[in-house]
């Protein structure tokens, strides 16, 4: 598995980036990277009812709408977004257990972490990861 870790903070760039690996390249990913702060919406949602869009235009922060499904998130400087990037049916991580790798992670920092019923990630009971995946053409992605 490649790892990008993007030194980018631009949101559009960051989204693209994740499409072009889905996309256009064959091999496995992780990519990491920050977002400035902008509203990433999930495929499905509607923006009219899901964000504020006055809001949003007078501060400057972009409202930009994902690939994959899922609820609508606030991205900013002080998190940390992963993406990972596979053939489909390749790997385990995006088989059953999705979030598994990124509770293998946090828990090799002495983080006990856990999966909710939405595939969220938890720790001590509060929610520090949304995910949202998507599959096309031979290929899968798995972020939060």
């Amino acid at each position: 598995m490649h790892l990008i870790l993007s030194q980018h903070t631009d949101p559009f760039f960051n989204l693209a980036l994740e499409r072009y690996l889905l996309e256009q390249r064959p091999e496995d990913y992780l990519l990491l990277y920050v977002n400035n702060p902008s509203v990433i919406v999930g495929r499905n949602q509607s923006i009219a009812a899901e964000v504020d869009t006055h809001y949003c235009r007078g501060r400057g922060i972009p409202v930009i709408r994902r690939v994959s499904g899922g609820g609508t998130v606030y991205h900013d400087n002080g998190n940390v977004n992963y993406s990972f990037v596979s053939p489909s049916g390749i790997s385990r991580m995006l088989d059953s257990d999705l979030p598994g790798p990124v509770l293998e992670a946090l828990a090799s920092f002495g983080v006990d972490a856990e999966t909710g019923p939405r595939r969220e990630i938890t720790v001590g009971g509060r929610k520090i990861s949304g995910t949202a995946s998507f599959a096309a053409r031979g290929r899968q992605l798995f972020h939060g």
